[in-house]
Formats: structure tokens, sequence, C-alpha cells
């Protein structure tokens, strides 16, 4: 991040000539050097920074990079003296090690984490990833929706490269369609990383939490409820029932006639599965003649509360009202009529 060390320089004897000592840094990558050459003067007066008493400051400064590299160690050369002084050109000047301490960890952001939904009727929602910082290698992050029946993933992975690593890449999540009145369901999307970068493969995955909306209600549709008309003479008529959404066990609906002695039903009871639930399921209604000048008579047809699947138990659907028209003429017949 920029940090920076210091070390110093200094003549242990007053040399006869001048004496230069050059430095280098063996990793400028990882830390500069300054000066990049420091001076003793060899003359007697001490004053001046450069008299060969004073010690001089080489100063170090940290380079920063964006990978996750950890603590890089490298050596700062200081050459052998440059200088006529024969005593001091044979002199050798120790090298000096420093470490440059790594800010950068490898991770992998994902945002938003929490708070996201879809709907079953294919509505989507998005969240976004990115590394956090520059890998050596391609990296991989695959996404996987721990339950595809409630929402999907596209696409399945994304890369970054050394030099994409920093823009951030949307995924995108798309709730899916059932028939169940099953509620609001919540489900995850994780991530998983793999690459070549050791500092990458393997991350921590991180898991996104989503909720899909669910847009079914259980219930029971009867169709028709009312004008339905049988007569005495068995005349009949149909009504139809379906269920609303797909049940996840089975459901029974059961039928009686207030007034059996004016109309039956056929069937009794209905049964619907998941397989058949949306299939209209038809009940006759037929009338039942007596010999009495009654006139047209209702009854209804009475529902009774569902029975089964936890969703639809207890809906009593609609009751259905029929009318059953009578075939009987109040008379009296007198046989014979003539002589």
């Amino acid at each position: 991040a920029g940090g920076t060390a210091t070390y110093t320089l200094v003549l242990n004897t007053q040399p006869v000539a001048d004496v230069v000592i050059n430095i280098v840094s063996g990793d400028v990558t990882e830390g500069t050097v300054s000066p990049a050459s420091i001076t003793f003067s060899a003359g007697v007066n001490g004053a001046g920074a450069n008299h060969w008493s004073n010690p001089q400051t080489v100063t170090v400064t940290g380079v920063d990079d964006l990978l996750g590299d950890g603590d890089i160690t490298f050596t700062v050369t200081n050459s052998n003296p440059v200088t006529t002084d024969a005593a001091y050109a044979a002199v050798i000047v120790p090298d000096v090690t420093v470490t440059n301490t790594d800010d950068d960890t490898p991770g992998v952001s994902v945002t938003p984490t929490t708070g996201l939904t879809t709907t079953e009727q294919g509505g989507t929602t998005a969240f976004s990833v990115v590394l956090n910082t520059q890998p050596t290698a391609d990296v991989t992050i695959a996404v996987v929706s721990n339950n595809i029946a409630e929402g999907t993933v596209s696409p399945a992975s994304v890369i970054f490269t050394s030099t994409t690593w920093s823009t951030a890449q949307q995924v995108t999540i798309t709730g899916v369609q059932d028939a169940v009145q099953d509620g609001n369901v919540v489900y995850t999307v994780s991530t998983t990383t793999t690459s070549m970068d050791m500092g990458y493969n393997g991350v921590s995955p991180t898991t996104v939490t989503l909720t899909n909306t669910d847009d079914d209600t259980a219930g029971v549709t009867v169709t028709p409820t009312s004008a339905l008309v049988t007569t005495e003479a068995g005349g009949s008529a149909t009504f139809s029932v379906m269920l609303n959404s797909e049940p996840v066990n089975d459901v029974t609906i059961g039928m009686t006639v207030s007034d059996a002695t004016e109309g039956s039903i056929t069937p009794t009871s209905l049964v619907f599965t998941s397989m058949n639930w949306n299939t209209a399921r038809n009940v006759a209604v037929r009338g039942v003649d007596d010999s009495v000048q009654d006139g047209d008579i209702p009854f209804t047809v009475v529902t009774q509360p569902a029975t089964g699947d936890a969703s639809y138990l207890g809906i009593n659907p609609s009751d259905v009202t029929v009318i059953n028209t009578d075939d009987d003429v109040a008379g009296i017949s007198l046989t014979p009529t003539m002589g």
C-alpha cells in the first residue's frame, strides 16, 4: 500500500577519494529504492550531508499490486563501492532483505445475497459476481440452483481473467411455474470457484437466498351451479367439477342430493389426482319420477368439503341447484265412456 522502510549507510574511516554506492531493488514490482546511489565525500571538513562520517538514509517503498500473492521477500543490493580508494574498492557492502506485506485477499463478491424474489409467472431477478483481486490464471465460478423446480440460473458459470477480473458479471435467476399451491418457496443459489490460481481455487462458496412467489390457489370450480333442469320422465342434466391447482395428494369430493325423491346423481364422489386435477369431471343428474302432480320441484346437489390433500382439506365447493319438471296432470279417466 506504499508503506516505507529505511536503512542507513556510513563509512567507518575517512577515504582518500569519494566513495559511491549504487543501490538497486531486486524486484521493482514489490519495492523501489531512493536514492539510486549515494556518495560519501573524502573531505576533512565534517560539514555537509555527504561527508564520509555522516550516515545516509536509503528509503525502500512498497509497490502495490492487485494480486493476492502473499507477503513477498526481495533483496535490495548495495553495490561494492565505486572509488579510486583501493581500500574501499575492495569492501563488500551487505545487501538488505525486505518483505513487502500483501494487502490483497483473493475472494468473490456476490451482491446482493438476500432479498431477491422470483415469481412462478417467470419473473426474474439478478445478482452480480466480481473478483476481489487480480488472479494469476482464469477463474471459473459455477452457479447452481438448489431447487430447479423453483428457480433456474443463467449463465451456469462465469469466467474471469487477469484483465476482466474487476468487471462485475450478472447472473439472472428465473422463477419456475408449477400448478401446486405450495406457498412462497425459499431456495438458494450457490457459487463454486475453480482455478489454477491456488488463491482462488476452492474459495469458500457464496450462497444467495431467494423466494419464488406462488401464483396458485387451491379451489374447486363447479360449472354450472344453477339453471339445471331434469324431468320426471328421466330427463338428465350434467355439471362439471375441476380443481384450480395441482394437489400433492389425492383430493376426494363427495356429493349428495337434497331430495332423493326428485333426483339422483352419478357418480356420488370424485377423486382428483396430480395427473387429472385439471380435467373437468362430469356429474350426471337424473330426474326421479313420481305419480303426483306436484309441480316443478327444485332440489340441490350438495357438495361435501374436500378431503385428502392438505391444501384442499375443508374446501367446500359450490352446490348445484336443479329443477325437476313434473309430468303428472290431475284428472279422472272414465272407461268406457259408451254403452
